[in-house]
């Protein structure tokens, strides 16, 4: 009865993850197709006649410009908003600094629908000259994914005991060395996955990057949208630049994920 079960939750997950990873497969799988393959009522994942020409039209009419776009974008801004989200939430904890508000104003920043500031933000923008430009979006995501950042990163410290702190202090560690030495030692699980979620965020963001982009800081969901038009859609060269928009996140999440998991049960248990 033992190895019936286990052999039903190991049919059931197989199950669960291939239709979760259907699409990733279905993207490479067309990838390699020609016109006549993927434009029949059969279905077959596995090409009859693999060929290149999706591939090469994609990097000879974008290149990986959009990729590197994506990437230093991302990159930075999620750097920026853990390093700013740490300090934030720490000194809202531990210093009152902002006051008992200050979550709740957050929140209320991110509860807020984006399209509802993209005209005066793009009004903002094009004044300051920052349209199409790396510096422009790297400050429009950290600025729009602080909140999130803020609040997951304030449950995992408010889960530290004081005492720690506490005791660092009595022994003569200023409050910066505590922060660095005794706290983010504590949350660095807590840390990994705000910044996967973050990353996951910027990455697959699409308004603000077909608004606030033209040529220069032009990020990869802009490129996909491109290959769209009323008149035809390019499964081939859409079903590449799908794959490869996917295939970071996918590498990231499995080179990290056990400290996902614990960054997703961080203070669950104690």
């Amino acid at each position: 009865m033992k190895s019936r079960r286990n052999l039903i939750y190991y049919l059931l997950a197989v199950i669960i993850v291939a239709v979760f990873y259907y699409p990733f497969i279905w993207c490479v799988s067309t990838s390699f197709k020609g016109y006549e393959e993927y434009y029949t009522r059969e279905f077959y994942l596995i090409p009859r006649h693999p060929t290149l020409e999706h591939i090469f039209y994609d990097l000879e009419l974008y290149g990986i410009q959009p990729i590197i776009n994506s990437l230093i974008i991302t990159s930075i801004a999620t750097l920026l908003v853990i390093v700013i989200t740490l300090l934030a939430s720490y000194g809202n904890l531990r210093l009152g600094a902002g006051g008992g508000g200050l979550p709740y104003m957050l929140l209320m920043l991110r509860a807020s629908p984006a399209i509802s500031s993209i005209i005066p933000l793009f009004i903002l923008f094009k004044y300051l000259g920052l349209i199409d430009t790396y510096v422009g979006m790297i400050l429009l995501y950290t600025v729009f994914n602080f909140p999130l950042s803020f609040w997951l990163l304030s449950s995992f410290i408010s889960d530290i005991p004081r005492d720690i702190e506490d005791a660092a202090m009595i022994d003569g560690y200023p409050r910066w060395k505590v922060l660095l030495r005794f706290v983010v030692p504590q949350i660095t699980s807590g840390l990994i996955a705000t910044a996967i979620l973050t990353f996951i965020f910027i990455w697959s963001e699409f308004l603000f990057a077909i608004t606030m982009t033209r040529t220069v800081a032009k990020p990869l969901t802009v490129t996909l949208q491109e290959l769209c038009s009323p008149r035809e859609i390019k499964w081939g060269e859409v079903a590449f630049y799908c794959f490869l928009a996917t295939l970071p996140v996918l590498i990231l999440i499995f080179i990290i994920q056990k400290y996902l998991v614990r960054g997703m049960t961080f203070g669950v248990v104690k």
